[in-house]
């Protein structure tokens, strides 16, 4: 049987967000404008230009209508990646204002690009872009290397052992041979386990193979019953605080309610649909279909290392209940549990990304010096 660890420390609660005291008001029509675009999209009002995106909670998601209503309303075309250092009205002006934009797409971007520590590289979720990683990025320390690998925006692959040997072929302009430290989150996970396959079948030594609250996708699809599903909802909730169980309660009540939304403006107006698609661009909706399509038909293999999971202690209730997420019997080295907080829809955000990252270094530090 497989070496399962887990580390089951108490966790500690999430700190409410914290917006900046000192606002700075625009100080040109671009600023001004920009400030508009970051309240409309984040939902907050009285900002100032230099208010981090990240600080105030941003999403891929916002980050990617940011994007899209810069675009409409400056006739510029920038990439999301952008704003991983252009967070703030401020400093996008800055970008707007150069006759050149920002670069480009390209599959390896670099987040963290500083330091000593040997790169740890992110792959892409369903969606295709690593600005999740930013926050992540942030509080793994100065010293350490951080880069992404998203989609192509062009002609996103359709298979994920394209994927892996094409973001292997990225990785090694930086760091030519091991040991590699993979990561990735969601569907980034599937891609990673992949990656982290080729290389050791290239001879190639991986230190640390991370995947955050990713499930195996051949793991059977065996929806718990009504009565599993509220054993759930009661264990999670056993496991937090007063105010923690409060907050529970509204992100589910909120995730249903705009499920429910969705279904209705998609069977009843299309004018709705056609106002959300507005807001992101149709290449994010290619992308998160092509991931989706490739992560289904994908049938991992065992891989012959050890395998850390970060799984968020707040279960889904409607999915399987294995504990391994389905990768038990697919790791010979072993699959080691790192509990952190949150739901796998909110482990990457402020506050609970601060655990996360701890318990991510101390399992960095650990492969390096093993690795070593």
């Amino acid at each position: 049987m497989d070496e399962v660890k887990s580390d089951r420390q108490d966790l500690p609660a999430p700190e409410p967000k914290r917006y900046p005291q000192k606002l700075i008001a625009p100080r040109n029509a671009v600023e001004l404008h920009l400030l508009a675009i970051w309240e409309k999209v984040l939902g907050v009002r009285r900002l100032g230009i230099r208010d981090s995106f990240f600080d105030l909670g941003g999403t891929s998601l916002q980050a990617a209508r940011i994007v899209n209503q810069i675009k409409q309303k400056f006739d510029r075309v920038i990439p999301v990646t952008a704003l991983i250092h252009g967070a703030s009205a401020e400093r996008m002006a800055f970008f707007l204002t150069l006759e050149r934009a920002p670069a480009s797409w390209q599959a390896l971007t670099p987040i963290q690009r500083e330091g000593t520590e040997p790169p740890l590289f992110c792959i892409h979720g369903q969606n295709g872009s690593v600005f999740s990683y930013k926050p992540l990025a942030s509080y793994l320390g100065k010293e350490r290397q951080v880069y992404g690998l998203q989609a192509g925006e062009v002609a996103p692959e359709t298979r994920v052992e394209d994927m892996a040997a094409e973001y292997i072929k990225e990785i090694r302009t930086v760091q030519p041979e091991g040991p590699y430290f993979l990561a990735g989150y969601s569907s980034g996970g599937v891609v990673a386990f992949e990656m982290a396959q080729q290389l050791t079948r290239a001879c190639e030594k991986v230190a640390l193979l991370a995947l955050f609250d990713t499930f195996n996708p051949a793991l059977q699809d065996d929806t718990p019953t009504l009565g599993a599903q509220l054993r759930t909802h009661w264990i999670n909730l056993s496991r937090l605080n007063p105010l923690q169980q409060l907050n529970y309660i509204l992100e589910r009540v909120k995730w249903k309610s705009f499920g429910m939304a969705e279904k209705i403006a998609g069977k009843f107006s299309e004018q709705v649909r056609r106002s959300n698609s507005d807001e992101l661009p149709d290449i994010f909706q290619r992308i998160e279909e092509s991931t989706r399509q490739a992560v289904i038909n994908y049938i991992p293999q065992v891989y012959p290392g050890k395998l850390t999971l970060f799984l968020a202690i707040e279960r889904p209730a409607a999915q399987s209940s294995d504990s391994l997420l389905g990768w038990g019997e697919l790791a010979a080295g072993g699959v080691e549990i790192q509990e952190v907080p949150g739901h796998y829809k909110t482990l990457m955000q402020e506050p609970r990304v601060r655990v996360l990252a701890e318990k991510l270094s101390a399992c960095l530090r650990k492969a390096q010096v093993v690795g070593d």
